[in-house]
């Protein structure tokens, strides 16, 4: 089983069980606690490199993380936040590494995302 680690800046929340293709056999391992885990804004901004989000499979994650947020609903999740803090750089005049997380999460909610 994997850790249902919470963030405070979180962005998004993947509650698929982890499903690593392993040649060794049936990779799949359930997520403790109540079943989810957030994926923290953190995992977009690039350490290195100013103005730039990413999302999907590039992200930063573990191993075992990407075997659930690669999914389909965890990536549009993702995808969204992304999108959404890249208008709000660009219409608050700052960079995805000094975005306000508590604006973008208030922003996420009355767009319809669950964070809590």
């Amino acid at each position: 089983m994997a850790a249902g680690r919470k963030f405070d800046d979180v962005i998004a929340k993947s509650g698929y069980p982890i499903d690593i293709h392993a040649p060794s056999g049936n990779g799949i391992s359930w997520i403790e606690g109540d079943g989810s885990f957030d994926i923290p804004y953190g995992c977009l901004v690039p350490k290195k490199i100013e103005n730039l989000l990413v999302a999907g499979r590039c992200m930063s994650t573990s191993h075992e993380a990407l075997a659930t947020t690669r999914l389909t609903p965890s990536a549009m999740a993702v995808g969204q936040a992304a999108g959404t803090a890249a208008a709000m750089t660009h219409t608050n005049g700052t960079t995805p590494s000094n975005i306000d997380i508590k604006e973008l999460q208030k922003q996420l909610v009355e767009d319809g995302m669950v964070l809590v």
